[in-house]
């Protein structure tokens, strides 16, 4: 619990973490990061290395839900052969949550996303056309 009121603090301190409504969403986003960085790891191998967001791939999926109050985007993407990762649904938070609420549920978008302040979150999204 320590460890989680310090990273908010440092996050918000920083303006790098948006705003939780409590602590106990905070433990929640701190319970599901090993998952989330596990597949980082697989999708971006390299997330660690870039020097710029630009260098980061695009990830496409499809948008299943939109949490606009605590800006959290759940994506689904269909299998990834080449690093080995099946099919699966995740939750991220977004980093900026401009254009945010324009976004619904089957929307086909592209993702970035990237280690933020230890907290791995969705930095970039797009319309897929």
């Amino acid at each position: 619990m320590k460890r989680i009121v310090l990273m908010l603090a440092a996050g918000l301190a920083l303006g790098q973490l948006a705003p939780f409504t409590s602590i106990a969403e905070a433990a929640w986003w701190e319970s599901v990061q090993p998952e989330a960085r596990v597949w980082i790891k697989k999708v971006d191998p390299d997330y660690q290395k870039y020097r710029s967001d630009d260098e980061r791939p695009w990830i496409s999926a499809e948008v299943h839900g939109v949490d606009v109050e605590n800006g959290a985007l759940t994506i689904h993407h269909d299998s990834l052969p080449k690093v080995g990762m099946p099919a699966m649904t995740m939750s991220f938070p977004v980093r900026e949550s401009v254009h945010f609420n324009m976004l619904k549920p089957g929307d086909k978008v592209q993702v970035q996303v990237a280690d933020v302040g230890g907290v791995i979150r969705i930095i970039n999204y797009r319309m897929q056309h």
